[in-house]
């Protein structure tokens, strides 16, 4: 019921910052040769396609034995994923080139980001084939750490990663995720040259710069300008301001500029604004 005029879809944002200064490590430094990936979204929405038997990651031990996956995410289980979530987590034990850090902050994952040498994102997994990325977090952080990313040509993630270092892996024709297409990109990946690696870490960098927050903020109260410009009372956005308790916007509106007498509804808001929220003026 809401009228569609005053909608505005709004994209994420990142913390740049988070992506700056020393690393803590927490990858493996036995093997200097190690091709690394990373997976740190939902397990539910790809995981499997990687670490199933006779999945990505088994394959890839048959031809290179230097590519290792690490697997981390957020402590957030479901009581209706809880068993399916312990069967990814065994199989991640039972892969000799898998290896799941568990839950990190955000600050910890942004580290680890910037310390892989690919994001793999199989999306959608076999749980929820029917999802799709609507505005894709996972892809912008891997923007802001300058990670490449190798991702499925679905949703929205072709939308954001437009001009970005992210290869896009086509879907199978009834547009589930294609085992052998990931197989290949990843191989593909692995013998590119440094330089061609650099390249796309660059485009990463380059493209993060769309997905600042203030980019996301900036939308968002442009938007919010616009649509109390094109109200004829302001007594009446003051009303609804107080009776949504939005007291910094309307400390923003500044109905205290207008004369006082000249607007009835603008008079008693104000004295209601002094009475019950003197403390936030």
């Amino acid at each position: 019921g809401i009228n569609p005029k005053v909608i505005l879809p709004i994209q994420n944002g990142v913390d740049l910052k988070l992506f700056k200064g020393t690393i803590e490590n927490r990858l493996s430094q036995v093997n200097k040769n190690q091709v690394r990936f990373l997976y740190s979204s939902r397990p539910e929405r790809g995981l499997e396609h990687l670490v199933a038997p006779g999945g990505i990651m088994e394959r890839l031990y048959n031809v290179d034995k230097n590519v290792h996956l690490y697997v981390c995410g957020y402590d957030n289980t479901v009581s209706e994923m809880a068993s399916y979530y312990e069967y990814l987590n065994v199989r991640c034990k039972q892969l000799p080139n898998v290896t799941n850090l568990g839950s990190l902050t955000k600050r910890q994952l942004a580290e680890t980001m910037r310390q892989c040498d690919a994001l793999v994102y199989p999306t959608p997994g076999p749980k929820q084939p029917e999802f799709d990325e609507v505005s894709c977090i996972t892809a912008m952080e891997a923007m802001a750490a300058g990670l490449p990313m190798i991702t499925s040509n679905r949703g929205a993630l072709p939308e954001t990663c437009k001009d970005s270092g992210t290869i896009l892996v086509d879907m199978n024709e009834d547009n589930s995720v294609s085992i052998e297409n990931y197989f290949d990109a990843i191989v593909q990946f692995i013998k590119m040259k440094d330089e061609e690696k650099q390249m796309v870490k660059e485009k990463q960098l380059e493209a993060s710069k769309k997905y600042k927050w203030a980019t996301a903020c900036h939308l968002s109260i442009e938007h919010i300008r616009k649509l109390l410009s094109r109200h004829r009372s302001k007594g009446a956005v003051a009303r609804q301001l107080i009776q949504n308790s939005d007291i910094y916007a309307l400390k923003e509106f500044n109905i205290e500029d207008i004369p006082e007498g000249s607007n009835v509804i603008i008079d008693n808001c104000e004295k209601e604004l002094h009475t019950c929220y003197d403390f936030a003026l």
